[in-house]
């Protein structure tokens, strides 16, 4: 999914990079985020990046050591952000119904407002180098532990709270690619009606 033009997450800068360095940098992640969003990460060539931020293809090297590595980082920062973001947001909710509640709202609306970026990390995670992908592996698996750990505070049962995180990150992120961006219907709404259709769906008496 395609979305609207964001601000790009500054990376760290390297060492003995100037301002304009960062600055062209920041730039050029924003442009790959784009074109990599809209037309596929195999499909857009290093000429293409050349041509988007008007330079010499040899150029880009100054700024990013390769086009996987430009898309591990990407991801990366996704995964990283929207995993400190929840950190930080949940441990200040009352526990229960209110936390479950505020974590598919945060969810949804991180990756609303980075539906670019939520796009590669959905769909170009395939396109990673296998340590790239182990790496992102851990950063998920730290975001699963944190959802089953809540939904275990909510009295669900927990053996099955593990494979009930997998699937509540596996629905919101098709809620998210679902929606167009004018036709999403208000958070609240959407988090309110998830939290309790987990909440309710699981109190039912097992056959």
């Amino acid at each position: 999914m395609s979305g609207g033009r964001l601000a790009a997450v500054p990376a760290s800068p390297w060492p003995g990079e100037t301002d304009d360095d960062v600055s062209t940098r920041q730039l050029l992640r924003q442009v790959a985020q784009e074109l990599f969003a809209e037309q596929g990460f195999q499909a857009v060539s290093l000429r293409q990046l050349a041509v988007a931020m008007g330079m010499q293809v040899g150029s880009l090297y100054n700024h990013i050591d390769s086009k996987q590595v430009l898309l591990f980082e990407l991801i990366q920062d996704h995964e990283s952000e929207l995993l400190a973001l929840l950190c930080k947001d949940l441990v200040r909710r009352a526990e229960g119904l209110p936390q479950l509640e505020a974590y598919v709202r945060l969810y949804l609306q991180f990756n609303c407002l980075h539906d670019q970026r939520h796009t590669l990390a959905r769909l170009e995670f395939r396109s990673l180098a296998p340590e790239q992908q182990h790496s992102i592996k851990l950063l998920r698996q730290t975001h699963v532990d944190l959802l089953e750990d809540l939904l275990r505070r909510c009295a669900l049962p927990a053996r099955e709270c593990g494979t009930i995180a997998l699937g509540m990150r596996a629905l919101l992120d098709g809620v998210v690619a679902g929606y167009s961006v004018g036709g999403r219907p208000p958070l609240g709404n959407l988090a309110a009606l998830f939290s309790r259709m987990v909440m309710s769906g699981l109190s039912q008496p097992q056959a």
